[in-house]
Formats: C-alpha cells, sequence, structure tokens
C-alpha cells in the first residue's frame, strides 16, 4: 500500500511524450483498435492499494498531461477519468469550475453493482458520458441479461466486465 506507481512530476514530459506516441501508434486518428484512454486509478487513495501514493493537485496535473498529450496525437481519442464517478467528481470538480470540461470525455466507474449505480446522473450533471470499466455483474451467464438490464435500467449506456472470471458477485 505504500508504492508509488505513478509519473514524477520530473517525468511528466517524458511520459506525455509517451502518451502521444501511444496514441498515435493505436488510435491512428480514429481508425485504430484504441477509442480512449483512462486515467487510472482510484484518485482519492493517496498511498492506498493502487499505489498512487498522490494527492488531488497531482491527479489533476497527470489528467490534464495526458490529455493534452493524447489530443496532440488526435482530436478524436476520447478521454474517461478514472474508475470510480463520485470520486473522479470530487477531484475535478469540487471547486466548482469547469476546468475539466475539456480534458474529460466520459466519466468511469469502477466495481459498482446495479443498485448502486448512480454514475449516469452524475455525468448526465456534468454533461459527459459515463461507463462502468469493471463491473462483477453476475455469477452465471444466465444471469447476465438481468444485470445487464438493471445497469441499462439505471442509465448506464455502456458496461465492461473487466474479465469472464471477475464476473462473480451476484444480483441482489
Amino acid at each position: 500500500g505504500t508504492g508509488d506507481w505513478s509519473a514524477a512530476p520530473e517525468m511528466y514530459p517524458r511520459y506525455g511524450k509517451w502518451i502521444t506516441a501511444f496514441v498515435q501508434r493505436y488510435h491512428k486518428d480514429g481508425s485504430g483498435a484504441l477509442w480512449g484512454v483512462e486515467h487510472y486509478n482510484e484518485p482519492w487513495e493517496g498511498g492506498g492499494i493502487s499505489g498512487w501514493a498522490r494527492d488531488c493537485v497531482q491527479y489533476r496535473a497527470l489528467m490534464k498531461l495526458i490529455a493534452e498529450s493524447a489530443r496532440a496525437a488526435s482530436p478524436k481519442i476520447k478521454l474517461l477519468a478514472a474508475s470510480s464517478i463520485m470520486n473522479t467528481e470530487d477531484k475535478l470538480y469540487s471547486d466548482g469550475s469547469k476546468e475539466f470540461d475539456g480534458y474529460v470525455d466520459i466519466l468511469t466507474d469502477h466495481y459498482v453493482k446495479a443498485p448502486m449505480c448512480y454514475g449516469p446522473m452524475v455525468a448526465k450533471a456534468h454533461g459527459k458520458q459515463s461507463i462502468e470499466t469493471e463491473s462483477w455483474i453476475v455469477n452465471t451467464e444466465y444471469r447476465l441479461p438481468l444485470g445487464v438490464s438493471l445497469f441499462l435500467a439505471s442509465g448506464q449506456l455502456r458496461i465492461n466486465p473487466w474479465h469472464p472470471r471477475a464476473l462473480f458477485d451476484t444480483v441482489p
């Protein structure tokens, strides 16, 4: 829980160049396989399990760096932030400014079950789209249609099951 796997501020120029090269290579101005870049992982964890050991100020600086570097390669790339809609909203919008409107297209959520799916409401309030990026929907493929239906009913239009082995939580 004390690891620091984030780019140190002195590495930002190099990291920005890497992001630009990655987007150029895989996005190909919208005709490649890459459609978006997510600023990952949980921004509220200062030294928690995600290993960021960083704060809101650095999270915001990295979001800007990722956005500017990705858009330098292609204005069509989508920018996603960042694995928890509530905490992303807190880190990017709690000061009341609209500074990050140009740096984020889609707010992402993480480990949310359909009954707790409030992401679409938060995203709508900021004029953004919402996606669940690490769904743990159901424990059998028979329940998958039910899980997807519940997410859709909650307003979540995009769902990304992390991995078939992760679909183990039962739907209440």
